[in-house]
């Protein structure tokens, strides 16, 4: 009975360690995209004539 118990623990941590790997994944990847956009609006941005 503990044994069981133990495996599906263990099976629980190794899950969550895929987790963390996957959400680490996506904030990288939602950073990446917020300096894209960034980049992207200083490079094409227009700034107006007059100075104002």
């Amino acid at each position: 009975m503990i044994d069981k118990i133990l495996d599906k623990l263990e099976l629980f941590v190794d899950a969550l360690d895929y987790m963390g790997q996957g959400m680490l994944v996506i904030f990288v990847i939602i950073g990446v995209i917020i300096l894209a956009t960034i980049v992207t609006n200083k490079l094409f941005s227009q700034e107006k004539e007059d100075g104002k």
